[in-house]
């Protein structure tokens, strides 16, 4: 009897779409050698986009229909339309007061991203979930700084990740254990009127092929199941 309503209760965490209700686990990375490292799965591929195919600027700002390139697509939402900022910025670069200058990362085409608490923020769509991502950041010194919201094709809920870039050149990137399907670029303080400028570039992802994903998916599952196994018979 025991086994016929384990069984049942396979089905039912199947029937919701692998969803699983753990929590994912994100490992952050401030170096890329030992985050590429790290990051190595059997079936997942390495893939970089370095926007060096743009020689003309390209808008993803407000108001458009954003930008394909190809693993992933970028379109900010929210906010006013500023026709200078979450652009695909090629030579000659946008260049920002104070000092600071252009935001671009190894004078070469990036995209120069603006995001305010809040308010306006910068989407990120994946083509195919991704189990791993890191990218070259230029952070500008604006009081804001840099999240990441990271969302999971199994349901769970997001999670938000802080860049720990407080200003300047920097890498910044992750391993999670939950497949990502989205990363929402935002602020994490609320500053009236500043928001928070930065450049990225040389983003790199690990995209997993068809049983490499399957697993992943699978893992949170088989877990929940094992638990649930171990309280039913020890009842």
């Amino acid at each position: 009897m025991k086994h016929h309503i384990l069984f049942g209760l396979l089905i039912v965490i199947v029937s919701v779409g692998f969803s699983t209700g753990h929590a994912a686990t994100i490992t952050t990375f401030d170096n890329r050698i030992v985050w590429e490292a790290a990051s190595v799965l059997p079936g997942s591929p390495l893939v970089t986009v370095d926007f060096n195919n743009f020689v003309l600027d390209q808008s993803f700002g407000v108001g458009t229909l954003g930008v394909d390139l190809g693993p992933f697509s970028l379109r900010a939402i929210g906010g006013i339309v500023t026709p200078t900022l979450n652009i695909i910025d090629a030579s000659p670069f946008v260049q920002f007061g104070g000092g600071v200058g252009s935001l671009n990362i190894d004078n070469s085409t990036y995209a120069l991203m603006s995001v305010d608490f809040g308010n306006l923020r910068v989407v990120m769509a994946f083509d195919k979930p991704v189990l791993a991502w890191g990218a070259d950041f230029n952070v500008a010194p604006n009081p804001e700084k840099v999240d990441l919201q990271l969302f999971f094709t199994t349901g769970d809920p997001s999670k938000t990740v802080p860049v720990p870039i407080n200003a300047g050149l920097g890498f910044f990137g992750f391993v999670s254990d939950t497949p990502i399907s989205v990363i929402h670029f935002t602020s994490r303080f609320d500053f009236v009127e500043v928001g928070q400028d930065f450049g990225l570039d040389n983003v790199s992802m690990r995209v997993p092929e068809g049983s490499t994903l399957t697993f992943s998916l699978l893992g949170g599952v088989l877990a929940l199941l094992s638990m649930a196994w171990r309280r039913f018979f020890r009842a």
